[in-house]
Protein backbone atom coordinates (compact mmCIF):
# COMPACT_ATOMS: atom_id res chain seq x y z
CA UNK A 1 0.00 0.00 0.00
CA UNK A 2 1.43 3.89 -0.84
CA UNK A 3 1.83 5.99 1.94
CA UNK A 4 -1.03 7.45 1.38
CA UNK A 5 -4.07 5.04 -0.14
CA UNK A 6 -7.14 6.50 -0.40
CA UNK A 7 -10.23 5.08 -0.66
CA UNK A 8 -12.59 6.88 -3.04
CA UNK A 9 -16.56 6.31 -2.57
CA UNK A 10 -17.58 8.31 -5.31
CA UNK A 11 -19.68 6.90 -8.91
CA UNK A 12 -19.29 9.69 -10.96
CA UNK A 13 -16.01 9.11 -13.25
CA UNK A 14 -15.40 12.64 -13.66
CA UNK A 15 -15.39 13.61 -10.10
CA UNK A 16 -13.24 10.48 -9.58
CA UNK A 17 -10.92 11.63 -12.20
CA UNK A 18 -10.76 15.23 -11.03
CA UNK A 19 -10.33 14.45 -7.54
CA UNK A 20 -7.33 12.01 -8.67
CA UNK A 21 -5.34 14.92 -10.51
CA UNK A 22 -5.93 17.64 -7.02
CA UNK A 23 -4.87 14.97 -4.84
CA UNK A 24 -1.75 13.83 -7.15
CA UNK A 25 -0.78 17.45 -7.42
CA UNK A 26 -0.41 17.85 -3.32
CA UNK A 27 0.95 14.37 -2.64
CA UNK A 28 3.01 12.48 -5.01
CA UNK A 29 3.10 8.70 -3.21
CA UNK A 30 -1.20 8.06 -3.52
CA UNK A 31 -2.64 4.83 -4.62
CA UNK A 32 -6.29 4.51 -4.74
CA UNK A 33 -8.61 2.46 -4.27
CA UNK A 34 -12.37 2.45 -5.19
CA UNK A 35 -15.40 1.84 -3.82
CA UNK A 36 -18.87 1.76 -5.88
CA UNK A 37 -21.22 0.54 -2.59
CA UNK A 38 -21.68 1.41 0.34
CA UNK A 39 -20.47 -1.76 2.18
CA UNK A 40 -17.67 -2.15 -0.08
CA UNK A 41 -15.62 0.40 2.16
CA UNK A 42 -15.17 -1.90 4.87
CA UNK A 43 -13.32 -4.81 3.04
CA UNK A 44 -10.28 -2.20 3.60
CA UNK A 45 -8.46 -2.26 7.10
CA UNK A 46 -8.44 0.99 8.59
CA UNK A 47 -4.05 0.34 8.94
CA UNK A 48 -3.50 0.21 5.40
CA UNK A 49 -6.47 3.46 4.27
CA UNK A 50 -5.08 6.90 5.98
CA UNK A 51 -7.89 8.65 3.60
CA UNK A 52 -11.44 7.65 2.87
CA UNK A 53 -13.33 10.50 0.58
CA UNK A 54 -17.10 10.22 0.10
CA UNK A 55 -19.66 11.52 -1.95
CA UNK A 56 -22.39 12.83 0.69
CA UNK A 57 -24.68 11.51 -2.16
CA UNK A 58 -23.57 7.96 -1.63
CA UNK A 59 -24.57 7.96 2.32
CA UNK A 60 -27.59 5.67 2.27
CA UNK A 61 -29.96 6.36 5.35
CA UNK A 62 -30.13 7.16 8.42
CA UNK A 63 -27.37 9.15 7.22
CA UNK A 64 -26.11 9.05 11.34
CA UNK A 65 -26.13 5.91 11.69
CA UNK A 66 -23.89 5.57 8.18
CA UNK A 67 -21.53 7.88 9.17
CA UNK A 68 -20.65 6.45 12.72
CA UNK A 69 -20.33 3.16 11.11
CA UNK A 70 -17.79 4.83 9.04
CA UNK A 71 -15.91 7.04 12.05
CA UNK A 72 -16.02 3.87 13.81
CA UNK A 73 -14.20 1.68 11.30
CA UNK A 74 -11.92 4.11 10.30
CA UNK A 75 -11.16 6.60 13.49
CA UNK A 76 -7.69 7.00 12.68
CA UNK A 77 -8.19 7.54 8.66
CA UNK A 78 -8.75 11.12 7.57
CA UNK A 79 -12.02 11.74 6.72
CA UNK A 80 -12.97 13.90 3.69
CA UNK A 81 -16.95 14.56 2.48
CA UNK A 82 -17.81 15.54 -1.10
CA UNK A 83 -20.95 17.85 -1.38
CA UNK A 84 -22.37 19.74 -3.64
CA UNK A 85 -25.95 20.23 -1.09
CA UNK A 86 -26.58 21.78 2.18
CA UNK A 87 -24.80 19.71 5.02
CA UNK A 88 -26.35 19.12 7.61
CA UNK A 89 -24.95 20.38 11.03
CA UNK A 90 -25.04 17.20 12.81
CA UNK A 91 -22.88 15.37 10.53
CA UNK A 92 -20.22 17.88 10.06
CA UNK A 93 -18.25 16.75 13.17
CA UNK A 94 -17.42 13.39 11.52
CA UNK A 95 -15.33 14.86 8.75
CA UNK A 96 -11.85 16.32 8.78
CA UNK A 97 -12.52 18.45 5.68
CA UNK A 98 -15.54 18.77 3.50
CA UNK A 99 -15.29 20.11 -0.23
CA UNK A 100 -18.34 21.52 -1.50
CA UNK A 101 -19.28 22.55 -5.18
CA UNK A 102 -18.92 25.99 -4.38
CA UNK A 103 -15.07 25.83 -3.69
CA UNK A 104 -12.63 27.38 -5.79
CA UNK A 105 -10.02 25.03 -6.75
CA UNK A 106 -7.32 26.63 -4.40
CA UNK A 107 -9.37 26.13 -1.69
CA UNK A 108 -9.84 22.42 -2.78
CA UNK A 109 -6.00 22.38 -3.01
CA UNK A 110 -5.91 23.88 0.44
CA UNK A 111 -8.01 21.91 1.94
CA UNK A 112 -6.79 18.17 0.58
CA UNK A 113 -3.01 19.51 1.09
CA UNK A 114 -4.12 20.08 4.77
CA UNK A 115 -5.31 16.41 4.67
CA UNK A 116 -2.15 14.64 3.09
CA UNK A 117 0.55 16.73 4.56
CA UNK A 118 -1.21 15.84 8.65
CA UNK A 119 -0.69 12.36 6.85
CA UNK A 120 2.81 12.86 5.53
CA UNK A 121 4.01 14.98 8.80
CA UNK A 122 2.39 12.55 11.08
CA UNK A 123 0.35 15.89 12.46
CA UNK A 124 2.86 17.53 13.60
CA UNK A 125 3.65 21.19 12.57
CA UNK A 126 4.33 21.09 8.92
CA UNK A 127 6.64 24.01 9.11
CA UNK A 128 8.85 22.08 11.59
CA UNK A 129 9.24 19.52 9.68
CA UNK A 130 10.58 21.07 6.62
CA UNK A 131 13.03 23.30 7.97
CA UNK A 132 13.27 25.81 4.60
CA UNK A 133 16.63 27.65 4.42
CA UNK A 134 15.52 31.49 3.88
CA UNK A 135 17.13 31.18 0.67
CA UNK A 136 14.60 28.06 -0.21
CA UNK A 137 11.57 30.39 1.30
CA UNK A 138 12.29 32.82 -1.37
CA UNK A 139 12.38 30.50 -3.85
CA UNK A 140 9.60 28.64 -3.26
CA UNK A 141 7.51 32.34 -3.24
CA UNK A 142 8.97 33.57 -6.86
CA UNK A 143 8.07 29.99 -8.19
CA UNK A 144 4.34 30.21 -6.39
CA UNK A 145 4.28 33.46 -8.09
CA UNK A 146 5.03 31.58 -11.58
CA UNK A 147 8.83 33.04 -12.44
CA UNK A 148 10.94 30.37 -14.37
CA UNK A 149 14.07 29.39 -13.00
CA UNK A 150 15.88 32.01 -15.30
CA UNK A 151 13.51 34.87 -13.71
CA UNK A 152 14.30 33.70 -10.37
CA UNK A 153 18.17 33.68 -10.84
CA UNK A 154 17.96 36.74 -12.13
CA UNK A 155 15.86 38.41 -9.25
CA UNK A 156 18.46 36.85 -6.52
CA UNK A 157 21.73 37.40 -9.10
CA UNK A 158 22.43 33.15 -8.85
CA UNK A 159 22.68 30.93 -11.57
CA UNK A 160 19.49 29.01 -12.91
CA UNK A 161 21.20 25.88 -12.18
CA UNK A 162 21.78 27.37 -8.53
CA UNK A 163 17.78 27.84 -8.38
CA UNK A 164 17.14 24.00 -9.81
CA UNK A 165 19.42 22.83 -7.22
CA UNK A 166 17.61 24.73 -4.32
CA UNK A 167 14.16 23.44 -6.10
CA UNK A 168 15.36 20.32 -5.85
CA UNK A 169 15.78 20.34 -2.01
CA UNK A 170 12.70 21.87 -1.47
CA UNK A 171 11.00 19.23 -3.28
CA UNK A 172 12.69 16.53 -1.21
CA UNK A 173 12.14 18.23 2.27
CA UNK A 174 8.45 18.96 1.58
CA UNK A 175 7.72 15.80 -0.88
CA UNK A 176 5.66 17.88 -3.35
CA UNK A 177 6.54 18.02 -6.86
CA UNK A 178 4.04 20.32 -8.26
CA UNK A 179 3.62 23.75 -8.90
CA UNK A 180 -0.08 23.78 -7.52
CA UNK A 181 1.35 21.91 -4.40
CA UNK A 182 4.13 23.96 -3.64
CA UNK A 183 1.83 27.05 -3.90
CA UNK A 184 -0.55 26.06 -1.57
CA UNK A 185 2.08 24.80 0.52
CA UNK A 186 3.48 28.32 0.48
CA UNK A 187 0.32 29.75 1.27
CA UNK A 188 -0.55 28.09 4.48
CA UNK A 189 2.21 28.53 5.41
CA UNK A 190 2.45 32.31 4.75
CA UNK A 191 5.43 32.33 2.36
CA UNK A 192 2.99 34.35 0.20
CA UNK A 193 -0.08 35.42 0.88
CA UNK A 194 -3.49 34.94 -1.65
CA UNK A 195 -3.65 38.45 -2.47
CA UNK A 196 0.27 38.25 -4.13
CA UNK A 197 -0.74 35.60 -6.50
CA UNK A 198 -4.04 37.39 -7.33
CA UNK A 199 -1.20 40.05 -8.78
Amino acid sequence: MNVATTILYIRNPMMRRGLIQLITSVCNDVGFLFCDEFNDIFQYKQKDVPVLIVDQKLIPDPCIYCLDKIKNSFSESKLVMIADEKIPDNACPYFDEIITADNTENVILSKLFKVYNDIRSGGSDPASNSQLSEREKEILKLVALGFTNKEIGEKLFISSHTVIAHRKNITAKLGIKTIAGLTVYAVLNRIISSEELKK
